[in-house]
C-alpha cells in the first residue's frame, strides 16, 4: 500500500533516486549532474518533503520502501496568454528493479490521483525521456498523451552544413 512519505523514508528514497539520476546524467550531462554522494540529495529531499506544494509517496513491501513518487503542486495566476493553472507535475517515480512489474508503480499512481483530487486538482503533467520506452508505455497505459516535444542541440558540435541547407520545398 502506498502512503505519504516521512523523514524516516529519506534514506530509502535517496537509494531509489540515485541510480535514476546517474542514468539521466549519463544521457544528458549538460542538464543533469552526476551525484557525488547522497548527502546533498537527502538535504534536498528533506527540504522538499516539508514543502506544502510537494507530494512524496512511498510504497512498501514487508515494511521495506520499494518505490517512491515525487510530484509538485503547481499554481500559476492567469495571464494574458494562459488561464489560471493548478496541476500536479510528476517529477520522479521509481520502483526498485527487484519489485517492478508487481503493481507497485500502479499503487503509486493511484495514490497520486487520489491526492490530486483531495487538493482539488484534475490534471497531472510529466516529462518522459525519449530513451525511456518503458516509462512511456507505463504512462500511456494511464491515458497520458504527448502535448509537446522538447528538442536540444549542442551548437558546439553542430555542423555548418545543417545550418545552411535549404529544404527541398523552399523556393530557390
Amino acid at each position: 500500500m502506498a502512503r505519504l512519505a516521512t523523514v524516516k523514508d529519506l534514506r530509502a528514497i535517496s537509494e531509489l533516486c540515485l541510480p535514476v539520476q546517474r542514468l539521466h546524467a549519463e544521457i544528458a550531462p549538460w542538464l543533469i549532474k552526476k551525484p557525488a554522494d547522497d548527502s546533498e540529495l537527502r538535504d534536498w529531499l528533506s527540504d522538499e518533503l516539508e514543502s506544502p506544494d510537494s507530494l512524496f509517496l512511498v510504497v512498501e513491501y514487508n515494511d521495506e520502501v520499494v518505490g517512491y513518487l515525487y510530484a509538485q503542486e503547481i499554481k500559476r495566476d492567469e495571464s494574458w496568454v494562459r488561464p489560471q493553472l493548478h496541476y500536479l507535475m510528476l517529477s520522479h517515480i521509481s520502483v526498485s528493479a527487484d519489485f517492478q512489474r508487481n503493481g507497485f508503480g500502479h499503487e503509486l499512481m493511484k495514490n497520486l490521483f487520489e491526492e490530486g483530487r483531495k487538493r482539488g486538482i484534475s490534471r497531472v503533467d510529466l516529462e518522459v525521456w525519449d530513451f525511456n520506452q518503458g516509462a512511456q508505455k507505463f504512462f500511456s497505459n494511464y491515458g497520458f498523451e504527448s502535448l509537446s516535444m522538447r528538442k536540444t542541440l549542442n551548437i558546439e558540435k553542430e555542423s555548418n552544413q545543417s545550418c545552411h541547407t535549404t529544404p527541398a520545398s523552399a523556393p530557390r
